[in-house]
């Protein structure tokens, strides 16, 4: 006869000490006041401090921090639900710079923002024309959500910087592709 069954009695134990007693203790409580059997404490359950605490209560015990989302706009409407309850949200892939740039105390980032990867397409461009193919034209095209326009903007900002004579980037995929002429500085 086996007895790996004992291996589970140090779990039972732990649910009967820490959830079932207290479980017990409570209903019990709800039950019986000092007359004896009543249902009164039942009519206090609609009290507004009640129910604030309950739900107070439900979102401390099911969340005690977020980690996501991929999409920019999700991201971006999710971190504010967050801080209003004061959980922690760290933003694992959104690159949106508006995400973390309303000086919420209790999102953070743990990726490249949009400027990032505006400067590191830079980079790349430079590095290919030291390899002897210099960029001549450069199309940008770009999703009309938080990340494209996130991505297209800085993009505009970091060109005007590292080439003022280009023309302004164009409207999203859906309406535009704007051709860019990338200046000498790139080719250097």
């Amino acid at each position: 006869m086996s007895l790996s069954w004992l291996g589970v009695i140090p779990f039972l134990g732990y649910v009967a000490l820490f959830l079932l007693l207290p479980t017990a203790i409570i209903a019990w409580s709800a039950f019986v006041g000092p007359d004896g059997a009543t249902t009164s404490n039942f009519g206090k359950l609609t009290r507004t401090d009640i129910v604030g605490a309950f739900r107070n209560s439900v979102v401390v015990s099911a969340v005690t921090a977020v980690i996501g989302a991929y999409q920019s706009s999700v991201t971006f409407a999710s971190t504010q639900v967050a801080e209003r309850y004061g959980i922690p949200f760290v933003v694992g892939d959104s690159v949106a710079s508006n995400i973390t740039g309303r000086g919420f105390k209790y999102v953070f980032r743990v990726t490249p923002v949009a400027t990032d990867f505006a400067y590191n397409y830079m980079d790349f461009l430079k590095d290919i024309a030291a390899m002897g193919q210099p960029t001549k034209n450069l199309a940008v095209v770009y999703e009309n959500t938080d990340y494209g326009t996130s991505i297209i903007e800085t993009m505009r900002s970091v060109l005007a910087l590292i080439c003022p004579r280009s023309i302004g980037l164009g409207r999203s995929v859906w309406q535009q592709a704007a051709e860019y002429r990338i200046c000498s500085v790139m080719a250097a």
